[in-house]
């Protein structure tokens, strides 16, 4: 059975944009049928390149968008892109071509004032506690961070802990559906703490979600899973149009 928080329908006012070091918080628009007001779906940061977008976020993001052959850390089989010197991951994007006409379209549907942006970030992918005052010291008004619990000595009000057995948490889908509506981030951030049942809970739920099923399957699968529990992923089993 879950263990988790009160849940709350997250991001109900203004026209909030999540930016985000990897996939967490792009189910909410999938789950909606929301167009992507935000740049950062489908890819990832490491730490260092996401602190340094953040820390002048408008001005990078009006660079132009290069690619290069590779990353930094190695040979990648997906788009890896340029914002100057600072590297993004197109994980989820079959060309360069693909990732540059997203990102522009995402970046231009940006919400022009910083107070409505969420800004997350998780302990993943090299992330130390020198990222973890960095992230601190950014001047953002709505900001999240989830850690491993017992990882690092975080007495900040943005951060979450997440008990699970792996070095790290999760990844963003996989965190998205463990931690993504049991917070109302328009209102202040109490520490909590998730627990390893809702990670496994969570895994089986994304197997199911992840399958593509027609849609007579639709109700059945939401009805097995709801009764362990489970908040399924409706819009990966009935896709709904989004640029």
């Amino acid at each position: 059975m879950q263990k988790t928080a009160a849940r709350t329908n997250i991001l109900a006012m203004g026209d909030l944009a999540i930016i985000s070091n990897n996939c967490w918080g792009a189910d909410y628009y999938r789950e909606r049928g929301l167009p992507y007001n935000t740049p950062t779906v489908g890819l990832w940061f490491y730490p260092d390149d996401y602190l340094a977008l953040l820390s002048d976020l408008r001005r990078t993001l009006a660079r132009p968008l290069t690619f290069r052959s590779g990353s930094s850390h190695g040979p990648r089989p997906y788009p890896v892109g340029l914002l100057g010197d600072i590297e993004i991951q197109f994980m989820h994007y079959a060309s360069e071509d693909e990732a540059r006409a997203k990102w522009e379209r995402r970046v231009a549907r940006l919400p022009a004032n910083d107070e409505d942006l969420l800004i997350k970030i998780c302990d993943r992918d090299g992330f130390t506690a020198a990222h973890l005052a960095q992230f601190d010291a950014l001047p953002f008004a709505q900001k999240i961070g989830f850690l491993k619990e017992g990882r690092f000595d975080a007495p900040y009000p943005w951060a979450r802990t997440v008990a699970c057995d792996s070095e790290t948490v999760p990844d963003g889908l996989t965190l998205w559906q463990i931690t993504g509506q049991t917070v109302n981030f328009r209102s202040p951030i109490a520490p909590f703490t998730l627990h390893k049942e809702s990670l496994r809970d969570s895994l089986r739920s994304r197997e199911i979600a992840l399958i593509d099923l027609p849609a007579a399957c639709s109700r059945r699968i939401r009805t097995t899973v709801s009764t362990i529990n489970i908040p399924i992923l409706t819009a990966w089993l009935n896709p709904s149009g989004r640029a």
